[in-house]
């Protein structure tokens, strides 16, 4: 989740309501990742009362779950409060001949066949921090390199759609420096905060800010389109990001919200933001959705799930849009992920099994939501025994010649 960005006691009751309906739909995470603005204040007026509230009124949950934060420009002061709250790895600062001024806030880790980098772009005004930056990345990516996905976590937009933020300058600044570098260095995914929008951009060709060509599947139309809920009438959608980069936005935890420009809008500022055809880079579901977000993003070997829930004011979730990513190269592998309508996929817990209906296939591999493999079958089968599997969100995938059908079940 991002931006939960309170100030007062109604807006940190949003984000904790936030924070509580992702705990209790997902109790199985394995880490919260928080993608800055906090907060609200920045700057000398950004005290240690807001902090004891987010924390505070989110306690239960800070104290069962490692948490992953990246800095905001809302969490930028003199005092460093942000910095102080966070025990992260310093090393950057420590190594780096340009460093951040809230040390901490460049630090990366590996969890399962994923590496995260959590980088901080607040201190883009610093001559040679890009060019640091840069550096470091490659690093993390030489130290991981049969990792096989690379994910990038920061909070300040490299390509966005709303009227608050698409124009500005800085942006354009971050977006120039930092897309040769992940085009040199293949990130898969960027996860994105700052804007309080939601937003599938690609995946995206970053030497040429254009959408990789066949690179988007299974995309749903849904009409109408050129509401605010969504824009581009599209929800859902397969990305392949074996080129390019899927920029991925989720809202915002919180109570502040953005609005999102239509085409027109986009044309009319490409002074400003300098992307041709921008409006042409939101390949899925694109809008506000009026309500505070969260996300549950599974890795699994090959594909990374990621399902994005709204939260009303009773603290009940719904889901919003539901995604997949994978990393193939059809020429040579010949598979291709199916959505079926006659092929079901699901957990019958009486009987203790998960249970494949409408295909027959060859293998199932079931992955507990961390990523981990919980169970492989060689061989027909059409149903997998859950005997002695905790209790849980797992994601399956059943083979059949060069197709992959996937499902989520709850194992209770």
């Amino acid at each position: 989740m991002t931006d939960t960005q309170a100030q007062n006691d109604e807006m940190f009751d949003v984000s904790q309501k936030t924070a509580h309906a992702a705990q209790q739909l997902v109790p199985e995470a394995q880490f919260v990742l928080v993608n800055g603005d906090l907060v609200e204040t920045s700057g000398a007026n950004n005290s240690e009362w807001k902090y004891e509230q987010w924390f505070g009124t989110m306690q239960d949950i800070w104290m069962n779950y490692p948490l992953v934060v990246a800095q905001g420009n809302h969490d930028t002061s003199s005092n460093r409060n942000f910095t102080w709250h966070f025990n992260t790895d310093t090393s950057f600062n420590q190594n780096s001949a340009v460093t951040t001024t809230m040390d901490g806030t460049v630090y990366s880790f590996v969890y399962g066949d994923a590496l995260f980098m959590v980088i901080n772009y607040e201190d883009y005004k610093k001559e040679g921090y890009f060019q640091a930056l840069a550096d470091w990345m490659r690093k993390q990516v030489e130290a991981h390199k049969n990792v096989k996905w690379r994910i990038a976590t920061f909070h300040k937009n490299m390509f966005t759609g709303s009227k608050s933020h698409q124009s500005d300058s800085d942006g354009r600044l971050v977006r120039e420096s930092m897309l040769p570098v992940f085009d040199e260095l293949d990130i898969d995914l960027a996860l994105q905060g700052h804007d309080h929008i939601y937003e599938v951009i690609g995946p995206v060709n970053n030497s040429r800010k254009t959408l990789v060509e066949g690179a988007v599947e299974e995309v749903e139309t849904v009409e109408p389109g050129g509401v605010r809920e969504n824009m581009t009438g599209k929800q859902g959608g397969v990305f392949n990001v074996k080129e390019g980069t899927l920029y991925f936005l989720n809202n915002s935890a919180g109570k502040k919200k953005y609005e999102p420009r239509n085409e027109q809008a986009m044309i009319d500022a490409y002074a400003d933001h300098q992307v041709e055809n921008y409006w042409g880079l939101f390949s899925g579901k694109f809008g506000q959705t009026g309500e505070p977000t969260f996300s549950n993003v599974t890795v699994t070997a090959d594909t990374i799930f990621i399902s994005t829930y709204t939260v009303d004011d009773a603290g009940t979730p719904s889901l919003f849009d539901s995604f997949k990513v994978i990393k193939e190269d059809k020429t040579t592998e010949g598979m291709t992920s199916v959505t079926a309508p006659d092929v079901r996929i699901y957990a019958d817990n009486e009987a203790r099994t998960i249970v494949i209906d409408g295909v027959e296939p060859e293998s199932v591999e079931v992955y507990a939501a961390n990523g981990v493999l919980a169970r492989r079958i060689q061989g027909k089968a059409v149903s997998v025994s859950t005997q002695d599997m905790t209790r849980g969100l797992y994601i399956v995938k059943a083979v059949k010649g060069k197709k992959s059908y996937y499902g989520k079940v709850v194992v209770a």
